[in-house]
């Protein structure tokens, strides 16, 4: 699976996408997360004509720094309490 930052709504529409969810740091910095299935989802997200006019608007009116990190995840683990009730 892949790991890719993101903070766009246009990721929920893509094909491969295994999840997506925001984090928030003390700071109050957002970090949006989103996975895929195989680095080919993640190719046709990166280069969806929607995403590319959204990075643009994004890098010319809002954002003064926007960093991004892709990460392959090599281990995952779920852990879950019994009978915790969510």
């Amino acid at each position: 699976m892949m790991v890719i930052l993101s903070g766009s709504k246009l990721v929920l529409e893509q094909s491969g996408r295994l999840g997506h969810a925001t984090d928030r740091a003390a700071d109050g910095e957002r970090r949006p997360v989103a996975g895929f299935e195989d680095q080919e989802s993640l190719r046709a997200w990166k280069t969806d004509p929607r995403q590319l006019e959204a990075q643009r608007r994004g890098r010319d009116q809002c954002y003064e720094l926007c960093e991004m990190d892709v990460a392959e995840v090599v281990r995952s683990a779920h852990l879950e309490r019994p009978g915790a009730t969510g």
